[in-house]
């Protein structure tokens, strides 16, 4: 019997600590292990914070597209007393539940219906005039 067989095994688990930086797993010692976990939990943090500022940004959309599309369109009067109600809706329709790309849409059509006549006729029915200060082409 060979005594170098017998003395192989209890070396080989016995290793001194400066050599465990040298143990490979699936092709990668210690240090490529180590610097592979700390950029994968980099990367989900940093996954985790553009997804709410996205999420934030596009749930703020609607009520910016009111602001920006339909104010100009209606006299500071009519403005001031039909924006709550326009709020409200915008409200219902982007509140929690299933299906949320649905209910964005959804939210940013009512919107564009507004600002396509939909906040003039709203106004006109109310008996509040809509703004005509600037000259047709």
């Amino acid at each position: 019997m060979d005594d170098s067989t017998l003395l192989s095994l209890p070396l080989s688990l016995s290793l001194p600590r400066h050599h465990l930086a040298h143990a490979v797993l699936l092709g990668e010692d210690l240090v490529g292990w180590r610097t592979a976990l700390v950029a994968a939990a980099m990367a989900a943090v940093l996954l985790e914070l553009t997804t709410a500022a996205v999420r934030r940004a596009l749930r703020r959309l609607p009520g910016a597209l009111l602001t920006v599309l339909v104010r100009p369109q209606l006299p500071g009067a009519a403005w001031i007393r039909l924006k709550p109600g326009w709020e409200g809706e915008l409200a219902r329709r982007l509140a929690p539940g299933p299906d949320r790309r649905r209910r964005l849409l959804g939210a940013v059509r009512f919107v564009l219906a507004l600002a396509s006549g939909g906040a003039g006729r709203q106004a006109l029915a109310l008996g509040l005039a809509p703004r005509r200060d600037r000259p047709r082409r």
